[in-house]
This record gives C-alpha cells, sequence and structure tokens, in this order.
C-alpha cells in the first residue's frame, strides 16, 4: 500500500515540478559518470540513495520516476525487521537534513523536504485536536482521523491495483494500512529524538536477521 500510494501520488507529485524525493537504491538506474562525478555513494549517512539524489538536484541534473516501471523488492520477513528497516529511513532522512538544511532553502526540493517534515510533526497533532473540539470527544476524532486518513490512501491505491491487474490484492491490503501508518509515526519521532535531541546518531546498518 506505501508504495503504492508513494508512487501514484507522492512521486508523480514529485515528477510535476522536478523535485524527486529519493531515487530509491533499490530500484533506480544510474548513470555511472554522473555518479562517479560526485564521488560515488557516501557513507555519511545512513541512506546514500537519498544522499546522492538531494546532491543531484541543488546540480540541477533531472531525477525522474518511472512510474509503470517493476520492481519487486523482498519485503522485511517480520515485524522486528520491518520496524528496524524503518528506523534506518527515519534516521538517515534526518542526517541528511542535518547535512544539507541550508541548500535545501536554496532548491525547490527543500519544499518537499520541510513540508514533509511539518505535515508528520503537526499533521495528526492538528486534525485530531480540531476534530476532538468539533465532536466534543477523543474517541470518535481519533476514529474519524483513521477513517479519513484511510479513504484517502485506499482510493488511489485502489485505481492503481486495477491499473496493474493487483486490485485484490490491493484490496486485501488495505484494512492493515492504519496500523503500519501508527507504526511509522511512532518511529518517526523516535528517530527524530535520537537523531536531533539526544543526539545518538545511527551508525549502523542493521537489517534485523
Amino acid at each position: 500500500i506505501e508504495y503504492l500510494f508513494g508512487i501514484s501520488i507522492m512521486k508523480a507529485a514529485q515528477n510535476n515540478v522536478g523535485a524527486v524525493l529519493v531515487s530509491s537504491g533499490c530500484f533506480s538506474t544510474f548513470k555511472t559518470d554522473i555518479v562517479r562525478e560526485f564521488g560515488g555513494f557516501k557513507q555519511r549517512t545512513m541512506a546514500e540513495d537519498m544522499d546522492l539524489t538531494w546532491e543531484m538536484h541543488f546540480r540541477h541534473y533531472k531525477v525522474y520516476c518511472a512510474p509503470d516501471a517493476y520492481c519487486y523488492p523482498l519485503d522485511p520477513p517480520t515485524a522486528n525487521v520491518f520496524i528496524k528497516q524503518i528506523l534506518r529511513w527515519y534516521s538517515a532522512f534526518f542526517q541528511n537534513v542535518s547535512i544539507h538544511k541550508k541548500a535545501l532553502f536554496k532548491n525547490k526540493i527543500g519544499l518537499f523536504v520541510y513540508g514533509y517534515l511539518l505535515d508528520s510533526l503537526l499533521n495528526p497533532i492538528i486534525l485530531i485536536a480540531a476534530f476532538a473540539i468539533w465532536l466534543e470527544s477523543f474517541i470518535y476524532a481519533f476514529l474519524l482521523y483513521i477513517i479519513i486518513d484511510l479513504i484517502i490512501v485506499a482510493i488511489p491505491c485502489l485505481i492503481k491495483g486495477v491499473r496493474i491487474g493487483m486490485f485484490w490484492k490491493t484490496a486485501g491490503s488495505i484494512f492493515s494500512y492504519p496500523i503500519i501508518r501508527f507504526v511509522n509515526m511512532y518511529v518517526f519521532w523516535k528517530a527524530l529524538w535520537n537523531e536531533w535531541i539526544v543526539r545518538k546518531r545511527l551508525k549502523t546498518w542493521d537489517k534485523g536477521h
């Protein structure tokens, strides 16, 4: 579901303005001469693909997402491996923001980076608080937030599922999304706390197995 939503909505929006946030290492093709020009993949963060993507944007290279391309990455086999994977992704995001924070203000990719950061920090809190005031119940507000969030994600994912011949698999996966959503929120805040607050920087690539 996250792949379908990310590619059909998020990546499509980034494509339209020429600001693809990351050329994911597991399903990307690179011109090797350009990669060498940048000194290869740097080891200063836990997501060298994101680091390289941002540097390419800063030098005005074009990064493009091919929405109709197929790739079959190996998904995490257990919850433990999944959590460690997304902890690395979020930690690397904060590491890259720390490294490139000034350059981001001078490039349109910064709108997506800082917009994503603000949305992740404030969106759930503001919406749930607003619904709670309106409904006069935190529980109802929480449930309404889940329902609206699920609808927003489900519609484009189901449409994409039809187009790629995976409607039933997509439909069967939709209702697990709210669980993953809140796991992601927890890990996002944990990574922020570790990277920016207590400065406990993630330095090892722990795949969990």
